[in-house]
């Protein structure tokens, strides 16, 4: 038979002391990576934060996407009027009673106000001078005028 042998308490204590630290080294190796629970809340709420942020910058970038796509769209819209006006003969005073979105629309719109409104008005040109040449009366008041004012 095998001998029984009989430890000190020394040795027990350092066979003892041996094995928990042996475990402890096993239970850091399975744990080892992963986190604590107070470190994953504080990590948790970090993140939150983060993503609270950037869901304000995002909602504050797509109002201002929106914004000026619709600037964008207004200048193109008033672009197209502008064209049509022209084609048409409309005045530049005109533009602003043509309706639509699309340039098929805004030109149905131009053709009935250009219908209403009839041919478009074209100022005469300016003439500095209204006194027909030669015209000795004319010129007499002209000159009356001016030295009135003068």
């Amino acid at each position: 038979m095998a001998e029984d042998k009989t430890f000190t308490q020394e040795e027990v204590n350092a066979l003892v002391g041996k094995a928990r630290q042996e475990g402890k080294e096993a239970g850091k190796k399975e744990f080892e990576g992963w986190i604590s629970p107070d470190e994953l809340k504080t990590k948790l709420g970090a993140l939150t934060d983060q993503v609270n942020t950037l869901t304000g910058e995002k909602e504050t970038l797509q109002t201002q996407l929106t914004e000026k796509n619709s600037t964008i769209a207004k200048y193109e819209t008033d672009s197209v009027k502008t064209k049509v006006a022209r084609e048409l003969g409309l005045s530049y005073e005109a533009i602003e009673f043509l309706k639509g979105d699309t340039e098929e629309s805004i030109r149905q719109s131009a053709e009935s106000l250009k219908e209403i409104v009839g041919k478009a008005y074209t100022p005469p040109a300016f003439n500095p001078d209204p006194s027909p040449k030669g015209d000795p009366n004319s010129a007499a008041w002209s000159k009356m005028a001016k030295d009135l004012f003068e």
